[in-house]
């Protein structure tokens, strides 16, 4: 039995951490030619992932590195995985919650302009909804003035545009989601 450098607790030899403090107990990890280069591990021939620590198992992944800083596992972030740009944690360092975002279903989107056409846009994008409402109540009183045939028209052609508004929308919306830029 040794004792923890930092907080003076009394650790066996196999741990690489201490298990009150976490400070790094080995300056190095394993260097054997079959082990993870992440944490040390064993690994068995023809493995993929250290089994440990998920590293991916590579060419160069069993030269041994310095352990600078000993990982601290937070139960909140390690609930979604960290290449998942959809999920983001809320808040404080406090907090114990996870604010997900889920992607626009695309045709939802474009039936919902169709059918309700700038009402239904607001689903895809509300500056949209409200480009298109002005631009529909403006089209509509131009077709009053010409023709009364001229209404249904442009009830059709706005309707058409809010679709397609609402396809660019939701595209643009998913691909920002899924590379994290929201």
């Amino acid at each position: 039995m040794k004792a923890c450098p930092k907080c003076g607790k009394q650790y066996d030899d196999s741990r690489g951490f201490c298990g009150n403090c976490g400070v790094a107990l080995k300056a190095t990890v394993s260097t054997a030619k079959n082990s993870c280069a992440k944490c040390g591990a064993p690994l068995k021939n023809g493995q993929a992932f250290c089994s440990e620590c998920g590293t991916p198992v590579s060419k160069g992944a069993n030269l041994p590195q310095k352990v600078s800083q000993p990982a601290t596992l937070n139960p909140v972030a390690s609930a979604a995985p960290v290449n998942n740009p959809a999920v983001v944690q809320g808040g404080s360092p406090k907090s114990n919650y996870v604010v997900t975002r889920t992607p626009k279903n695309m045709g939802l989107g474009i039936a919902l302009a169709l059918i309700f056409g700038p009402f239904g846009l607001f689903y895809a994008s509300i500056p949209g909804g409200i480009i298109m409402l002005v631009i529909g109540i403006l089209l509509n009183i131009v077709g009053m003035m010409v023709f009364v045939v001229g209404v249904f028209f442009t009830l059709i052609v706005t309707d058409v545009i809010c679709a397609a508004w609402a396809y660019f929308a939701i595209d643009k919306y998913n691909r920002d989601l899924m590379e994290g830029r929201l």
